[in-house]
């Protein structure tokens, strides 16, 4: 039928309906861009919170085999260390798209733990302060010494030899077989937690100047992250004896 047989009703009618077609698409595509706008949002609030690889873990039924990048692997250690195991194996309960405990304790072990401060706990260990309360905040430092067997060994993810004094031995120019292990700890006071931040092989004895001044670096690490460290025990060999003076 051409558009000259349509009488004029037909044809407002007409009119009309391709007016109403056209509101509607528009309102449409209205729909569209208001599904985008919030897709984008969508998807940019994930990838605040979510890397890349935990993002196409969401898309999978298991994450057996999967590889993590650094990035996550050092969020789900922050995690691990801030809630604890317990906490943490609650979050891969609910499917948080993060690598198992056991996946962490393997890369863990290629951490390298040179001698001296430890300043990748410290990293570890300012994620766990940031959750404390005020009182919690408050710990000690514990420096203790123990007796280690005197040898050598390859330390294979430092690619050097382990072994020798890495504080000075009193009265000795050349390298010393260690003796012992110089260990610095932090204890809450308030609430039950600990953790090493530092150790150092010494012989049967060692410089307190130095030890002194791992000490105030250890302390300033400690208040800088938000801990407050109200006492220092140590035991009363020789080498904290003249740490003390």
């Amino acid at each position: 039928m051409s558009p000259q047989a349509l009488s004029n009703s037909e044809r407002q009618s007409l009119l009309q309906r391709i007016a109403e077609l056209e509101s509607q698409c528009r309102g449409e595509k209205r729909k569209v861009r208001k599904l985008e706008e919030e897709k984008q949002v969508f998807f940019r609030n994930l990838t605040a919170v979510f890397n890349q690889d935990q993002l196409a873990s969401l898309t999978r039924v298991s994450n057996r085999g999967s590889k993590w990048s650094e990035e996550t692997i050092k969020k789900a250690l922050q995690l691990h260390f801030s809630c604890g195991s317990t906490g943490y194996t609650n979050l891969l309960d609910q499917k948080q798209p993060l690598p198992s405990s056991r996946t962490l304790r393997r890369r863990v072990e290629g951490i390298k733990f040179n001698p001296g401060i430890l300043d990748e706990v410290f990293s570890l260990l300012e994620t766990k302060v940031s959750g404390l309360k005020s009182q919690e905040k408050c710990c000690i430092l514990m420096i203790d010494e123990m007796a280690i067997q005197q040898r050598l060994e390859y330390d294979p993810s430092t690619s050097s030899v382990r072994g020798y004094a890495t504080l000075p031995v009193p009265g000795k120019q050349s390298k010393a077989l260690a003796t012992h292990g110089l260990v610095f700890m932090l204890c809450g006071i308030s609430t039950r937690w600990k953790q090493v931040v530092a150790y150092h092989y010494t012989g049967d004895s060692f410089s307190g100047v130095d030890a002194g001044q791992v000490t105030v670096d250890i302390i300033s690490k400690c208040h800088r992250i938000g801990l407050n460290v109200l006492a220092i025990t140590t035991d009363m060999g020789p080498g904290n004896r003249s740490m003390w003076q």
